[in-house]
């Protein structure tokens, strides 16, 4: 009865010590992943894409009117007056 013992306990041994390299595998992968994911990465240009303020193809064409500019416009959207609110009535 001893033998038989003695061979499931040499069994569980092993059982356990590949679980415990199966567990270091696990735990590299996941170091590897979480690395991969959250690492700090170098910003990549496409270089298809066009720019914003290259002269030939910019899509900013004409300057922003100044404040002066805006208010000389006659195509001003005059503010909405307020309603007052009302409380509850009792």
């Amino acid at each position: 009865m001893e033998g038989k013992n003695m061979s499931e306990l040499d069994e569980c041994k092993e059982l356990i010590r590949k679980q415990q390299v199966e567990i270091a595998e696990l735990k590299e992968q996941i170091a590897y992943f979480t690395r991969k994911m959250f690492a700090s990465r170098s910003e990549q240009i496409d270089p298809n894409q066009t720019s914003l303020f290259e002269e030939e193809t910019s899509v900013f064409t004409e300057p922003e009117q100044t404040g002066e500019e805006s208010d000389a416009s006659t195509d001003q959207v005059q503010p909405k007056k307020r309603l007052k609110k009302h409380g509850k009535k009792r």
